[in-house]
């Protein structure tokens, strides 16, 4: 008897963390719904990396669309597209656990075409600042603003 309750635990702790874990990525992707226009790539070994739309002449556009789509628009024409999902992992600047954006590209139109942002873990998010870290100890972050929802 004891060790079905025990089972009984284990399964109901699994399915409440599962069904958790589902509604935090339904509010992350909710809060990424929209365009959103990198503004910076810094980082690297020595803090050595400093780009921007200015210092590349590349405008990039990220759009995440509904049912985990998006679309990468560089100088406004589309470089790449897919679909995308989640898992978390332990950041290594603070040690919480974080959404992790993995993009499935479908669709690469102009393959060669570098894109100059890092689009991986999310360390920040909300109503108008995205800020994505390749979590490497000398790694690189991008930084995106909303430009519609």
């Amino acid at each position: 008897m004891k060790t079905i309750k025990q089972a009984l635990l284990i399964f109901f702790c699994s399915f409440l963390f599962s069904c958790e874990d589902k509604e935090i990525e339904a509010s992350v992707e909710k809060m990424l719904t929209g365009t959103w226009e990198w503004e910076s790539t810094d980082g690297g070994i020595a803090f050595n990396i400093h780009q921007s739309p200015t210092t590349t002449d590349k405008n990039v556009l990220l759009i995440f669309k509904p049912k985990r789509h998006y679309s990468i628009f560089v100088n406004n024409k589309l470089v790449e597209e897919g679909s995308f999902t989640f898992t978390k992992q332990k950041c290594i600047h603070n040690h919480s656990e974080k959404p992790v954006i993995q993009l499935n590209k479908t669709i690469n139109t102009e393959p060669g075409v570098n894109i100059p942002a890092v689009i991986k873990m999310i360390e920040n998010l909300d109503e108008n600042t995205l800020t994505f870290s390749d979590e490497n100890y000398d790694g690189i972050g991008s930084s995106f603003k909303r430009i519609n929802k």
